[in-house]
């Protein structure tokens, strides 16, 4: 069960993505949480604390909770997992915090932060693969640019096409022990 404070977290999250920024008012959050005033009051000082929590929430969750899951076990394993674990995130939120940043400075620091987090991750399993560590970020930099263009691409990327494409980034650029 998640706790209150997260509960509100995640209505921003929504929020966000449904009317981008100017929808995180304390007026939007309650209307959609069913929640008073006080009860945001008691958990945030106000929007400007409520939205820097909003930054933290999806960095945890969508970028270092995937990391710590995927930290430990055998290197193919674990970045098999991870693909798997990205592919499942709601990328519309992915596109909502990306255009957040590029009109909110420490929105945009949050989304910089978190695009180094994952190159440098997905970087250790490209070493281990047995790049260079300076080809192994770019890499790292080819694959998660491909995901975040596929995901981009959403619907208009035929399914088919999608699998092909990662197969063939998965046959021909890295190699496999």
């Amino acid at each position: 069960m998640m706790d209150r404070k997260a509960v509100w977290l995640e209505v921003g999250l929504q929020l966000l993505v449904d009317e981008g920024p100017k929808g995180l008012t304390v007026e939007r959050l309650c209307q959609s949480t069913g929640k008073t005033k006080g009860s945001f009051y008691h958990h945030f000082a106000g929007v400007r604390e409520f939205e820097q929590r909003l930054l933290e929430h999806w960095e945890q969750a969508h970028t270092r909770d995937l990391i710590d899951l995927t930290s430990q076990g055998p290197p193919q394993t674990a970045l098999r997992e991870l693909r798997r674990l990205a592919l499942r995130l709601p990328f519309e939120r992915e596109a909502a915090f990306r255009a957040w940043g590029a009109r909110n400075l420490e929105a945009a620091r949050v989304v910089a932060r978190v695009d180094a987090l994952r190159v440098a991750h997905l970087g250790r399993f490209h070493i281990h693969n047995g790049h260079p560590p300076d080809q192994a970020e770019t890499m790292a930099w080819l694959e998660y640019s491909l995901f975040l263009g596929m995901a981009q691409l959403g619907d208009s990327l035929p399914k088919e096409q999608s699998r092909l494409a990662r197969s063939l980034f998965e046959r021909k650029v890295i190699p496999h022990d």
